[in-house]
């Protein structure tokens, strides 16, 4: 009996997603499992709550997503991001990894290459009917749910929509909405629309006619009919948003499309501005919300805590923090939010009800069960964590103790390459989103894997990012009360290059490659070691502060030599626009402009540097964006365009040519090589297919994907002795119980 494997968008499925021990600090997630009786096994699912979930009560909207196995690690990442900056509410994410994708994401059976499916239908009963309400029963849900796919999991979303279920968000990601002749497109009627009407959906579409046009059209003509005849039929621009991604493939299309899509589905749960609203506004907004989406949605406790204490501290307005604080605990009567309130009434002075408030907490204290998690079972689940390391070092620089952490990449501990390092700033801030936006980009091929190493700064920020002494705020105006310990900056820098790089080298596998990531000063001291040829070899900087004394770092420029610099990759982003902040970036924008001006007035090539404006972001949302592209362009030449249509020997090239220019040896990745073979093997190039195959185990001789693919393929053509050799293979590798449960079974039925 043949395994089969489609390979029309090859999906890599067996990639463990997070350590699961404790010696990882890191939590992401959660896995548990289920018996369907729907569909007769038992599945798996991953949960991540949000950061506050056991210091809050609020109830929260829940993510639902396919490929769990593949796309967890990143949607976390981006989820974490943007319900930290307030552009999302913080959210439940529901993981399902696949057991047999094609079977479940699909609504209808096909001939077409022997793909089969059909099981969609009862996939999303499972969904709704078991997994969704045992979430329910275990987790503090609101019941706005959205559901979540790419490629075949879009068509998933995309009949759910139509099918009028109870989600009520939608994110379909390049969907295969060309599946059984366009099936979810002409299932699209008035009838239907007026039932869905009310929902959000967010749709994207991948690639360019130029570079990819028989599988763009094939893709696009039905995704844009879908989108037409809903647009037709009298769904909303509110309510549905098409996104094109032409300088992306396929695979790669994902990670906007995510970072877009969530940011749609959840613009209506925002209020602009919140921070200055009365605890009236804040409540007829969220009122009006719950109407709108016909559920209660009360506003997030742990956003009014900060909303209230930022009328405290940086406000002045005492009452307006008190009547939000009062506000939580009507909406949610626990000891956390009665706690919070006696707090702010002793900071006012008022011990009287401070001590009403607190003997409140203490008898909610007593009658809560010691545990917000109480109905959360420990059986059959294992925690799920970032590869992470944490380190402290004593500093004969600074003077002092501080501490880093170390994000390894997932192929670390069952491969033996040596990897480059990308260092930023902000570590504990921007670890997650960092560490998942390289692991998603560099299994699709478009960077190496990467080690990172995250730098906290939270101990003296303004001393350690400020290259000079300055007392001067960004208005101009005097601003010694925070500023007054600047300038520590370059004596920061050795720290990193002399006694941080050093430690990491020493302790770790790395390349001769280290690259340098700031925000806002942060950026400002990429840009000081980038024009001081410091060791590092790239740099970006996110919405750098720029505008820092009087614009030194612009001026700095005319004291650099251009050619120590010329060769080195430099990425900056600037957010806002000067219509949407009314003229307040003039400072910030004026001083970013300034400098690339002034670098390629100093012979800097356009190839080198980089200046990217997001008029979306602002400056505390704009990191993750920036990071993403950023990454893309210093590694731009990193990805071989057309590649599947070259051979091996071109491919070797390119990564030798890249490896040369680049100063450090990179192989081919996996991934990548894994695609251009069953390219190569569904065209019938049989023997140049085993090669390349042969080719990553080689490179990667501890990896179980590249027995299991080489297996796929000479299942495919019949050679089943050479098959049950490679998936024999595969499982000496292979620690996720599922897929050594889907090997074994595949291994059976070869043998039959």
């Amino acid at each position: 009996m043949k395994a089969k494997i489609t390979c029309l968008f090859l999906l890599v499925v067996s990639y463990t997603f997070g350590q699961k021990n404790n010696d990882n600090k890191l939590k992401i997630g959660t896995e548990y499992s289920i018996s369907s009786k729907i569909l007769n096994e038992k599945r798996s699912y991953i949960v991540a709550l949000p950061k506050t979930y056991s210091e809050s009560s609020t109830k929260y909207p829940v993510l639902v997503l396919t490929d769990g196995d593949y796309r967890f690690l990143y949607t976390s990442g981006i989820i974490e991001f943007l319900s930290k900056h307030n552009e999302i509410p913080e959210t439940i994410i529901v993981a399902i990894p696949n057991i047999d994708r094609t079977r479940d994401l699909t609504p209808t059976s096909i001939t077409f290459n022997n793909m089969g499916g059909g099981g969609g239908a009862n996939f999303l009963k499972f969904i709704e009917n078991e997994l969704l309400p045992e979430v329910d029963s275990k987790f503090r849900t609101n019941s706005y749910n959205v559901l979540a796919g790419h490629s075949l999991g879009g068509l998933l979303v995309g009949y759910s929509y139509i099918t009028n279920n109870s989600f009520s968000g939608f994110i379909a990601s390049d969907p295969s909405f060309w599946w059984d002749n366009q099936y979810v497109v002409n299932e699209i009627n008035s009838d239907v629309v007026q039932q869905i009407k009310n929902k959000k959906i967010y749709i994207s579409s991948a690639d360019n006619y130029e570079r990819n046009e028989g599988v763009v059209t094939f893709m696009r003509n039905a995704q844009e009919l879908f989108y037409a005849h809903l647009k037709q039929l009298g769904v909303a621009n509110s309510n549905i948003k098409f996104d094109y991604f032409e300088n992306e493939n396929h695979g790669t299309s994902a990670y906007m499309s995510w970072y877009n899509g969530i940011k749609f589905v959840f613009k209506d749960f925002m209020l602009d501005n919140i921070y200055n609203k009365t605890s009236d506004e804040i409540t007829d907004h969220y009122s009006r919300l719950s109407i709108k989406k016909g559920k209660e949605i009360l506003p997030p406790d742990q956003l009014i805590q900060k909303i209230a204490e930022y009328k405290l501290n940086v406000g002045n307005d005492n009452n307006g923090a008190i009547s939000l604080l009062e506000m939580n605990t009507l909406n949610y009567p626990s000891s956390i939010n009665y706690e919070k309130l006696s707090e702010a009434y002793k900071a006012l002075g008022n011990d009287n009800f401070s001590e009403i408030n607190y003997k409140k907490t203490l008898e909610l204290r007593t009658s809560e069960s010691n545990s917000i998690n109480e109905n959360i079972s420990k059986q059959n689940e294992t925690d799920i964590f970032l590869p992470t390391i944490k380190h402290t070092i004593k500093s004969e620089k600074l003077k002092e103790k501080r501490s880093f952490t170390v994000g390894l990449p997932p192929s670390y501990n069952s491969a033996e390459n040596d990897y480059p390092i990308m260092l930023i700033l902000d570590g504990n801030y921007h670890l997650h989103h960092a560490m998942t936006t390289i692991e998603v980009m560099s299994k699709e091929g478009q960077i190496p894997e990467m080690i990172v190493v995250a730098v906290n700064t939270d101990k003296n920020r303004t001393r350690d990012l400020s290259p000079t002494k300055s007392l001067v705020g960004y208005n101009g105006k005097d601003n010694s009360q925070w500023q007054e310990t600047s300038g520590g900056g370059k004596l920061f820098l050795k720290f990193l290059e002399q006694e941080v790089l050093p430690e990491v080298k020493i302790n770790y596998r790395t390349k001769d490659y280290a690259m340098l990531v700031g925000h806002s000063l942060g950026g400002l001291m990429a840009a000081e070691a980038y024009l001081n040829n410091s060791v590092f070899k790239s740099y970006i900087a996110m919405d750098p502060s720029f505008w820092w004394d009087e614009h030194y770092i612009v001026k700095k420029i005319d004291t650099v030599l251009s050619k120590n610099i010329k060769n080195k990759k430099f990425y900056f982003s600037g957010a806002n626009s000067y219509e949407k902040t009314k003229g307040m970036i003039t400072n910030m924008r004026n001083s970013q402009e300034l400098f690339i001006s002034s670098l390629k007035n100093a012979g800097i090539s356009h190839k080198n540097v980089k200046f990217d404006v997001y008029k979306d972001e602002n400056h505390n949302s704009i990191p993750l964006i920036s990071l993403y592209y950023g990454l893309l362009f210093i590694f731009q030449d990193y990805v071989l365009e057309d590649i599947t249509t070259k051979t091996m020997a071109q491919i070797k090239q390119h990564y030798k040519d890249i490896s040369s220019s680049l100063g450090v040896s990179f192989l081919p990745p996996e991934n990548v090589i894994n695609r251009v073979a069953w390219a190569k093997f569904n065209n019938n190039q049989r023997e140049e297919a085993y090669t390349l195959f042969q080719l990553n185990i080689n490179n990667y001789p501890t990896s179980n994907t590249v027995y299991e693919m080489l297996a796929y393929a000479y299942s495919n053509a019949g050679k089943s002795p050479e098959a049950l050799k490679y998936f024999k293979k595969s499982l000496e590798f292979n620690s996720n119980e599922n897929e050594i449960r889907r090997i074994k079974q595949l291994i059976l039925d070869i043998e039959k």
